[in-house]
């Protein structure tokens, strides 16, 4: 029986397998399509969470990579940036063990490949690659105690199908050039490996120790130097990268801070040779010279940008402070303008009543010229406030100048208030704007064009509206006697049926009394639309028992 069943699950897995086997492809082709699938959700997601972005690729001769950092370093990565500008061909990377040299080159390589692919890359926005066509590495950690004359026969080796291969459009990547041998002979052929690479016109990025490397890279045009950053008083790298300039190996110092006798470190100095130790001090004298220059560069660009933000915040608040001075000086106007009218009324009916007096008549009237010509002069005023404000409103406008000038069926608004509407007709200065149900008269000059939101949306069935004439509406009406809270509504339902009546001008009799129903009046109607103006009754009128209301046409 057990026999049996192992031959029964040898012959079902067989089954399964045939089964499996058939819909190879299919299967091949949906594990390809899911794939794809999750590589562009891991890019999303990387691109979202860690701050990734897509780099420019150029055709021009040069790269540059802002805030570059390896993606398995995490949050402990330092941004690097790391570039060569138009003209340039190769960079040599200096500085101390542990500086971040190695891992400078292997952060170069992921951006390169990752943008080489259309994938967006570990770098701050505004990074530029060159457009290559091939990448080749040749890096060690040179820490195994393994070097000897295999090892750098392995690197000789590999350096050698890269110089076969590289062209104008290839990127070189090398580690430690020249080292696992002697160093003089080492430094000698580093630097006709990089004669033979810029000959090539290929891209290197190249670190060492060696001085002559470091001497022929700020000698040779088209050569670039940069190092890995070093605190001097912490005996630590930061592992920032300084472009332009060469960096000290530091293993004199390192060594001290790990313990080697001071004695040691002192008979190492006076053994270095008297040129060895000169460009020593020459290349410490311009790495500390550019570490200043680059923290003050970081000051500055900090202080730039707190001026920026302090400058913006008091820009905004200038423009806050000068639309509420406007918004006060038009709400002052329109105050002024209508003390200026109800003045104008009270004087004209003190002067109706006063004709009995011819010499009282004459003298109410000079009085009353004096006054009209000083708030003529208060309306000038207000008046040419208001066209300035209209001018910066306009200026500050995204179509303060138009590629057209205003057309009927024009959607536009009047400059300073919240009023918009079509433009109906321009007549002169004057301009017919059609808001809602209301027909308006405004300046043209204080019209400009906005956006129709409805532009481009399927046109609505038209609906005809047709409404008809009220029809018994007197010339006047009687509120005298009646409370505040009776005689408002009244007398604004009677304004509006008189109005569509198609009344010039009306009389709401409000008695004189305390003149509590004529301030009521009045305010109302200062606050409809249609009203043009409105004055006291003058002699045979009714006088300042009376309010006469002229309605627009």
């Amino acid at each position: 029986l057990l026999e049996e069943e192992s031959v029964e699950e040898t012959r079902i897995l067989q089954e399964l397998t045939d089964r499996m086997l058939a819909r190879a492809k299919a299967i091949h082709d949906a594990e390809g399509a899911l794939g794809t699938l999750d590589l562009f959700y891991s890019l999303e997601e990387v691109t979202r969470l860690e701050k990734w972005h897509l780099p420019q690729i150029s055709a021009e001769k040069k790269f540059s990579l802002k805030g570059a950092r390896h993606p398995l370093l995490g949050e402990r990565a330092v941004p690097i940036d790391l570039a060569l500008q138009s003209g340039a061909r190769i960079l040599v990377v200096t500085g101390p063990n542990t500086g971040g040299k190695t891992v400078a080159l292997k952060t170069a390589a992921v951006c390169f490949f990752l943008g080489w692919m259309g994938f967006p890359i570990p770098c701050a926005e505004g990074t530029q690659l060159c457009d290559i066509d091939t990448l080749y590495a040749d890096i060690g950690d040179e820490q195994s105690i393994e070097q000897n004359l295999s090892t750098f026969s392995a690197h000789v080796k590999h350096i050698v199908q890269i110089v076969k291969e590289a062209g104008d459009r290839s990127l070189v990547l090398l580690d430690e050039l020249g080292a696992g041998t002697d160093p003089e002979e080492g430094a000698a052929l580093g630097i006709a490996i990089l004669e033979h690479l810029l000959a090539q016109k290929s891209w290197v990025l190249a670190t060492t120790h060696h001085n002559p490397i470091k001497r022929f890279a700020l000698q040779t045009p088209h050569v670039e130097s940069a190092s890995v950053e070093f605190d001097p008083v912490t005996l630590s790298s930061t592992y920032r990268l300084l472009i332009g300039v060469p960096g000290r190996s530091n293993a004199l110092m390192i060594a001290q801070k790990l313990g080697m006798p001071p004695e040691i470190c002192r008979r190492a100095k006076e053994a270095l040779g008297r040129e060895e130790a000169s460009m020593e001090e020459l290349i410490g004298e311009l790495y500390e010279k550019q570490t200043a220059l680059d923290r003050r560069a970081r000051e500055v660009d900090a202080l730039r940008g707190r001026t920026e933000k302090t400058l913006e915040h008091y820009e905004r608040q200038k423009e806050q402070l000068d639309e509420r001075t406007e918004r006060l000086l038009a709400d002052a106007d329109r105050k002024a303008a209508a003390i200026v009218r109800n003045a104008e009324d009270a004087a004209r009916a003190m002067l109706q009543k006063m004709e009995t007096s011819a010499e009282s008549a004459a003298a109410a009237r000079k009085q009353l010229d004096e006054k009209r010509r000083h708030f003529a002069r208060l309306e000038d005023q207000a008046r040419s406030r208001e066209e300035k404000r209209v001018d910066r409103l306009l200026k500050k406008s995204p179509n303060a100048q138009p590629e057209r000038p205003l057309a009927a069926g024009d959607t536009v608004e009047v400059v300073g208030s919240n009023v918009k509407g079509t433009l109906q007709e321009i007549s002169g200065k004057k301009a017919t704007l059609l808001s809602g149900a209301v027909r308006l008269e405004v300046p043209a000059k204080k019209l400009r064009r906005v956006n129709d939101p409805n532009a481009g949306a399927p046109a609505k069935p038209s609906v005809s509206i047709k409404v008809g004439t009220p029809q018994g509406v007197p010339s006047s009406i009687m509120i005298r006697g009646m409370t505040i809270d009776e005689a408002v509504p009244i007398v604004e339902q009677y304004l509006d049926n008189a109005y569509l009546a198609g009344y010039g001008e009306v009389a709401v009799i409000h008695g004189r009394g305390e003149g509590i129903l004529r301030r009521e009046v009045t305010g109302l109607c200062k606050r409809l639309p249609y009203v043009e103006s409105h004055r006291l009754g003058g002699a045979g009128e009714g006088g300042y028992g009376v309010t006469i209301v002229r309605f627009k046409r």
